[in-house]
């Protein structure tokens, strides 16, 4: 592992200081971050070269977001420095990032919907003003009509972004963060976080040519993304992140996707790539034989869905995993109608739905369960009382409307003895409740309507070891008493510990189904399985290297 990289192996960073700050254009020296006494970076070394892409990979929780929190000045590190061109960068500083012409466009890009493309072209920095103190709208348009001839790229139309596509927006963010051409507005480098993850084929195609046209104008791109095959043919090298840590550094001439997947999970998780090929690739098989599925779906599209099909079973746990950007994120909010969709066919306990809309998952006994809780799930000037019974007022009032308050009171109380909630007061703020317990009000909450199926994001996010064992016995009540289950997780032990099947997602599909007592159930098969569908070709046409 050491000096490798001519004969395709990865050579790890010197990180000599004597040297390296001052002779390459952008160097992370010998980074390290903690976060309560935990370590989250270790020692990284980063060296990027003007000019060139330089690509940064790594599975769910190796560091990436951490380091480019730091990079922006958002995050002091615990140790080790930050360098542009010779400059060592004040930790914690933004504006003198910005200044040495670092700049970012991130996965969810920032860009307000209703704003035209002009308008969204300078927040963040200046507006250019007349002599009367008004936007100079015209010089405005100048600054970004010259980014977008030094991408070679049309300018979009002034009009809303919510009407571009999602490529035009893309450029539009891209755009905004260079804020003039690279002469005038003093841009360096780009940090792309996970740029192609909403686009279709042909879009991609359109950004990578982008991000070629960045590097002729000799700024340097840091290109993040989870898609390994547009790695390999748009970035001369390649730095892997795996638990904080530097694993190495490659130039993508040498290296292949088994390699870099070796990298990411560690030689013997990538060795067991070839016992893991007869793991169900096909339709999702419904546990209920005489039962219709409590939940089935067939072509969910949204922004970021590409054509899901899902069935859910009475008595069935199925957890959703994947990469970032993989989908999965959406796929419970898209089910319930919480964001916009589309659907080939959808049906509820046998019954066809038209289309689903909060409303209608509410009154066809569809839970969802957000992952944000304030505000998403619970009213924070609320009390506990008020938060327990919200969604099923209609069980503690009384003939004309009104609040029962001895039903309230008794109803909120048997949940609070149920789930264990703490504290025990039901008059106690809800704003002031911890992560955990605030996660069981929630849960709580919608079992008081005795749902059929319950869609949940993220159930442990916050949430302490105690708590996550009262939610988890709950949930395995709710379904072992019939009721069908479908979480979304980022945290691979959630599913270990209760799924009867677990939907892997990757590029907005289903790239395949793990299923409990026929296929190896271990956080290993799981992490393989996320990475092996995010290295498929994904049809994404990707400009080669110039």
């Amino acid at each position: 592992m050491e000096g490798r990289a001519s004969d395709g192996g990865f050579a790890r960073p010197s990180g000599d200081t004597a040297a390296g700050p001052a002779t390459t254009t952008l160097a992370i020296d010998h980074v390290s971050m903690e976060f309560d006494g935990r370590r989250v970076l270790r020692d990284v070394n980063l060296s990027v070269r003007a000019g060139t892409v330089h690509g940064l990979i790594g599975h769910n929780g190796s560091g990436k977001s951490t380091l480019v929190r730091i990079l922006a000045g958002y995050h002091r590190p615990t140790a080790g420095s930050c360098w542009i061109a010779g400059e060592r960068v004040p930790p914690g500083s933004p504006a003198q990032v910005k200044r040495l012409g670092l700049r970012f466009v991130h996965q969810d890009l920032g860009l307000i919907p209703e704003f035209t493309s002009l308008e969204n072209f300078g927040i963040g920095g200046e507006y250019p003003r007349t002599r009367w103190r008004t936007i100079d709208w015209r010089e405005q348009a100048r600054r970004m009509r010259g980014v977008f001839e030094m991408l070679e790229q049309p300018m979009p139309k002034n009009r809303p972004v919510a009407e571009l596509t999602a490529v035009q927006r893309s450029l539009v963010a891209i755009a905004r963060a260079i804020g003039a051409r690279p002469e005038e507005s003093g841009t360096r480098f780009l940090v792309l976080d996970e740029p192609t993850t909403a686009l279709e084929a042909s879009e991609a195609q359109h950004l990578f040519a982008v991000v070629q046209r960045l590097a002729k104008a000799n700024i340097g791109t840091i290109f993040i993304s989870h898609q390994l095959t547009e790695v390999l043919n748009l970035c001369s090298a390649v730095t892997v992140l795996r638990d904080g840590q530097v694993t190495g550094t490659l130039e993508t001439e040498h290296a292949t996707r088994a390699l870099l997947v070796e990298e990411m999970l560690g030689k013997e998780t990538a060795a067991a790539e070839s016992g893991m090929k007869h793991h169900r690739s096909g339709p999702v098989r419904s546990a209920g034989e005489a039962r219709p599925p409590a939940l089935a779906v067939r072509g969910l599209r949204s922004a970021s869905l590409r054509g899901v099909d899902v069935d859910i079973a009475p008595g069935e746990c199925v957890f959703v995993v994947g990469l970032a950007g993989s989908g999965r994120e959406e796929l419970v909010y898209a089910l319930a109608g919480a964001v916009p969709a589309q659907t080939e066919r959808l049906e509820v306990a046998g019954t066809p739905v038209r289309s689903m809309s909060p409303a209608t998952a509410r009154k066809m006994g569809v839970a969802l369960v957000p992952g944000n809780r304030l505000p998403g799930s619970l009213v924070a000037d609320f009390a506990m009382r008020e938060n327990l019974t919200f969604a099923s007022l209609e069980t503690v009032t009384g003939v004309v409307g009104a609040v029962r308050r001895p039903r309230e009171t008794a109803a909120a109380r048997s949940w609070v003895e149920r789930l264990d909630i703490k504290p025990t007061d039901i008059e106690f703020g809800s704003r002031f409740m911890s992560g955990g317990n605030k996660q069981k009000v929630v849960v709580a909450k919608w079992l008081s309507i005795t749902p059929n199926a319950m869609l949940i994001d993220e159930p442990t996010a916050g949430v302490d070891v105690g708590a996550v064992t009262h939610l988890f016995a709950t949930l395995r009540q709710f379904a072992d008493a019939g009721g069908a289950l479908l979480v979304s997780t980022s945290e691979l032990g959630d599913a270990l510990a209760l799924a009867d099947r677990v939907v892997v997602m990757s590029e907005g599909r289903v790239s395949r189904v793990l299923v409990r007592g026929e296929d190896e159930f271990s956080e290993q098969a799981l992490l393989l399985a996320m990475v092996e569908g995010s290295t498929t070709e994904s049809g994404n046409p990707v400009v080669p290297r110039p």
